[in-house]
């Protein structure tokens, strides 16, 4: 495939991360450099923690960042698997023995093979949740809820860290939780094919004798993934939208929370209207997480679109209600999670502007009214806001709209589209951005480049 050169940009603005190492020597040879980088690549034993594997940060960000390492599970479900993902020792092993208990044959070795349907974190996931959990959980114990659950001291002292307070009280202890455990182990998933992508990539650099030599020198992999290459695009100066997630290059690891007005819904986007709120966000995810990248992505939504949020607003107390059936818990049991029939409009709209719910799950089951129910507050004490889209052809549609207002003469499959792609750099120069490239398998299929 034919490597079009990155269009002009605007300067990707990350959250947290590590600082770039300036370009190697541009007086190497193609042949060193990828010879170089293939022996980064190789997988060592941890020296210090056993049934880790080390592996250096090339493995998991396009930018060298010389000796910087992390230790992952050297084999998948595994103890050091629950490990990775934020569990105590001592409770992953007790989760291992019971997912030994399963059957489910022997734990696959890293870069073995494609991860299997049936995990030991879903299992893990199960388990998490006690009784005891319960009873602490509905008395605000914080601190003793994490600890029930089982998560690592590190972990949890993340969860709670008081720079996030307002961004914790959106969800319980069991909801951090399972969205770190999860985010951790997504990583491992991402990074099983990144790392085997990228050798294929580098062994394609060379002639065919070379390339049986160093794909005999790497460590084996799981089947190669199909994927194309997308390059960051320029925001025009109407921007509005916001989305977080971790960062590792490859932009399908980024997240949109649902929307709390349609709990049943399968596909959708969530847009934050206020970028502070989404770099807040994006930093909780990091801080809470073992590779420490978090960015935020800003994206263009066309004008016919927003005119179309807008145009019939939901009002205060029909949102109010909304959020009272479909986060409280007692409220869905009783419902079968439907809303009333009045309501039921607003769930079937393709798109709509809508306030932040403030309040978890846990805390909205406890209210007396949807009364009590308030909006997520910024720094500004004004209400936070969010565009929603709204199941699948409401996404394809955004999301062609959008690339069409940008470039109309790029031809895109939308059908395939999942994931927006639209990143804004931070403040690095043109040549360490130009390595900054987004491998995505979203079914892309370029016909021509802007001018």
């Amino acid at each position: 495939m034919q490597i079009l050169p990155a269009p002009r940009i605007t300067p990707v603005e990350r959250v947290s991360g590590y600082p770039a190492l300036p370009l190697e020597n541009p007086s190497h040879t193609l042949e060193s450099r990828v010879l170089r980088q293939l022996r980064r690549l190789q997988l060592h034993p941890s020296r210090s923690i056993k049934g880790f594997t080390r592996i250096p940060s090339l493995a998991y960000t396009n930018i060298d960042h010389g000796y910087d390492v992390l230790d992952i599970p050297t084999e998948w479900n595994s103890p050091q698997h629950l490990q990775f993902c934020g569990l105590r020792p001592e409770v992953a092993e007790r989760f291992y023995a019971e997912w030994k208990k399963v059957g489910t044959g022997e734990e696959d070795g890293w870069l073995s093979g494609t991860a299997a349907d049936e995990c030991i974190v879903d299992l893990a996931l199960q388990l998490m949740r006690t009784p005891r959990y319960e009873v602490l959980s509905r008395a605000g114990d914080w601190e003793g809820a994490l600890h029930e659950l089982g998560l690592a001291a590190d972990v949890a002292s993340a969860i709670m860290d008081p720079r996030y307070t307002r961004i914790r009280e959106l969800g319980d202890p069991f909801h951090w939780a399972k969205d770190t455990i999860e985010t951790n182990h997504d990583f491992l998933l991402e990074l099983n094919r990144r790392i085997r992508a990228r050798k294929t990539y580098l062994a394609s650099l060379m002639d065919v004798r070379d390339e049986r030599r160093l794909v005999s020198e790497v460590s084996r992999g799981p089947e190669d993934t199909a994927h194309a290459k997308v390059y960051f695009l320029p925001l025009p100066s109407h921007t509005v939208g916001n989305i977080f997630g971790m960062f590792n290059d490859t932009l399908p690891g980024f997240i949109s929370s649902g929307s709390e007005l349609h709990p049943t819904a399968q596909h959708y986007i969530h847009l934050l209207k206020d970028k502070s709120l989404a770099a807040e966000m994006a930093s909780y995810i990091a801080t809470r997480c073992r590779s420490k990248e978090a960015a935020i992505i800003h994206v263009p939504i066309p004008t016919e679109i927003i005119d179309q949020a807008r145009r019939d607003p939901i009002s205060w107390g029909d949102w109010s209600r909304l959020v009272w059936f479909s986060r409280n818990r007692k409220v869905k049991e009783f419902q079968g999670g439907t809303v009333p029939p009045r309501l039921r409009p607003y769930t079937e709209r393709p798109v709509f502007e809508a306030p932040v719910c403030g309040f978890s799950e846990e805390r909205v089951t406890g209210l007396q009214s949807y009364r009590d129910i308030q909006a997520l507050r910024l720094d500004n004490l004004g209400a936070a806001y969010q565009l929603v889209f709204q199941g699948q052809e409401a996404r394809k549609h955004w999301y062609g709209a959008a690339i069409r207002a940008l470039y109309p003469d790029w031809v895109t499959d939308v059908a395939s589209c999942m994931s927006p792609t639209f990143i804004e750099r931070g403040d690095i120069s043109d040549e360490e951005w130009n390595v900054k490239r987004i491998d995505c398998w979203n079914g892309w299929r370029w016909n021509s480049r802007p001018a």
